[in-house]
């Protein structure tokens, strides 16, 4: 895959499989129902040209006669797969575990499972230099959805954050990250949801004890245009938690 990984390498914009697949270090695609064949055919998941090796997709391969997400398709009607792709779908994570489902940061020379909402947070606020992808499956209404079919590539963290949560893409702002930063605070105080959420007396005077008042009522004013969206959701499902008051 030496060829394979010069040429991903040398490429401008990277589609997120590709970018998962040199993460991962470019491995070789064990599988007995693979096979590969010479084709300028585009691939069907990533619509990208294949440029020579690629692998032949069947009725029941690497897509199961199960797989609903066609529309995620790019080229439906080719009758090839790219090899970055191919391993999206089928391939397996450092940690034996598939790949399609896992919450993980990915760079170009690097492939990170993220466990639990320290990690997400840590990622989220300090991710690495771009290009990258984080992916998050960790939580039941993401759990197991085809993430990396649905991932955006980061190019730049100047204007936020992209974040793929199950089948939604989440756009985190330098605001939403202040914001978040307040929340993980809060979160580790032991305050719920609602009360983060929630401009209440009793509600305020429990955030007053650890942002202080003024923060407070500006981070009430802060979340307002947030409350019903999936960005807040997003947050307050990975904010690491301390026990609850």
């Amino acid at each position: 895959m030496h060829d394979l990984k010069e040429y991903l390498l040398n490429k401008e914009y990277l589609t997120p499989q590709e970018l998962v697949y040199l993460s991962l270090g470019c491995p070789e695609l064990k599988d007995k129902k693979a096979t590969y064949v010479e084709t300028d055919e585009s691939c069907v998941m990533c619509g990208q040209p294949i440029m020579g090796k690629g692998l032949k997709k069947t009725k029941t391969w690497p897509f199961s006669a199960n797989f609903t997400n066609i529309d995620l398709w790019a080229k439906p009607h080719s009758e090839h797969v790219c090899i970055p792709c191919a391993y999206a779908q089928i391939g397996k994570a450092p940690n034996g575990q598939a790949l399609k489902g896992r919450t993980f940061v990915a760079t170009t020379d690097e492939f990170k499972i993220l466990t639990d909402n320290e990690s997400i947070s840590e990622t989220i606020l300090n991710p690495p230099e771009p290009p990258f992808v984080i992916n998050v499956g960790l939580y039941k209404k993401a759990f197991q959805k085809h993430l990396i079919l649905r991932s955006k590539v980061n190019y730049s963290t100047q204007n936020g954050i992209i974040v793929q949560y199950g089948e939604e893409t989440v756009i985190l702002t330098p605001d939403l990250l202040e914001i978040y930063k307040q929340i993980i605070s809060l979160r580790k105080a032991g305050l719920g949801w609602g009360e983060i959420k929630y401009d209440t007396p009793n509600n305020n005077k429990k955030k007053a004890e650890i942002l202080g008042e003024k923060e407070t009522h500006i981070f009430n004013e802060r979340i307002k245009p947030y409350l019903d969206t999936l960005a807040l959701e997003f947050l307050l499902i990975t904010a690491p938690k301390g026990d609850k008051k």
